[in-house]
């Protein structure tokens, strides 16, 4: 009776974690001053990622496939300019709950 009570928490848990991660094609990138914009597509929508050339996590992903995943924080704005969520991008062979994450970037949803 544990066991299965152990087996039906862990596969809860398991769907939970997986919720948050969103599939994401990018397509490609500008650098504008000293911020890279990568434009990809969530759910068939067009969106922006932004990050800082200087930044240790700032990573300009090739064309392709990524899962995207939420950080815990809340929606900041974006030096002045932009309102947006923290994301991390992985490839989409990784699993995001477990490997090291391709970049740190600024959703800006359009």
């Amino acid at each position: 009776m544990k066991k299965c009570l152990l087996l039906a928490i862990l596969a809860v848990a398991a769907q939970l974690l997986a919720a948050d991660e969103i599939g994401v094609t990018v397509g490609s990138y500008t650098l504008d001053s000293d911020m890279f914009v990568i434009h990809a597509r969530a759910a068939g929508r067009p969106i922006v990622l932004l990050c800082h050339e200087a930044s240790p996590f700032c990573t300009v992903p090739k064309p392709g496939e990524y899962w995207m995943v939420d950080w815990t924080v809340p929606v900041i704005e974006y030096r002045g300019d932009y309102v947006c969520r923290e994301v991390n991008l992985y490839p989409k062979a990784a699993n995001p709950h477990r490997d090291r994450k391709l970049g740190e970037y600024c959703l800006v949803e359009l």
